[in-house]
């Protein structure tokens, strides 16, 4: 037993140095903690010190986007409007080229003018060659005579009923 009791003292000092040792260690982060507590908290006043310039910069930034923005806008309904004109001049100085009506041009697809050229000559070609359908012919009515009368006939009452008396058999 002496044996254990000479163990046992020796035992003691090594349980103490390693409690001590943990004391320094937790110790250690608590005031490093402290330490970063205190910058944390620095840091948030100099944040709350710069927020409102902060602010005020950003909503400057807005405005000015947004006044470019408003600039833009403005920029891409122009040039659709002034692209518009363009093509109805050039689609009605196609019209006046070609002889077709407006409307019919206006459903011409191209991009250029050689394109809707070409587009409006080959519809003209195909609507002038265009055979029209024969007319029905008018029948002639005359007055009793194989000949119509003319102007410058004098229609003859005399004539006129022996014409109308021959071709009534009663």
């Amino acid at each position: 037993m002496s044996d254990e009791t000479q163990n046992e003292p020796e035992q003691a000092p090594e349980v103490e140095e390693t409690t001590a040792s943990r004391d320094a260690e937790t110790e250690a982060p608590v005031a490093e903690a402290k330490d970063g507590n205190a910058e944390l908290e620095r840091l948030r006043a100099q944040l709350a010190e710069y927020a409102p310039i902060v602010q005020a910069h950003q909503e400057a930034e807005e405005a000015r986007k947004t006044g470019e923005q408003k600039l833009r806008d403005a920029l891409e309904t122009t040039q659709r409007e002034r692209d518009e004109a363009r093509r109805g001049l050039l689609l009605r100085e196609i019209a006046e080229e070609t002889g077709l009506p407006a409307d019919v041009v206006a459903l011409i697809q191209g991009a250029t003018r050689d394109e809707l050229l070409s587009a409006a000559s080959v519809i003209a070609e195909r609507t002038n060659s265009t055979p029209v359908a024969p007319k029905r012919p008018t029948p002639t009515v005359g007055a009793g005579t194989d000949a119509p009368p003319t102007e410058s006939d004098d229609i003859d009452p005399v004539k006129l009923a022996r014409a109308i008396a021959k071709r009534a058999r009663f």
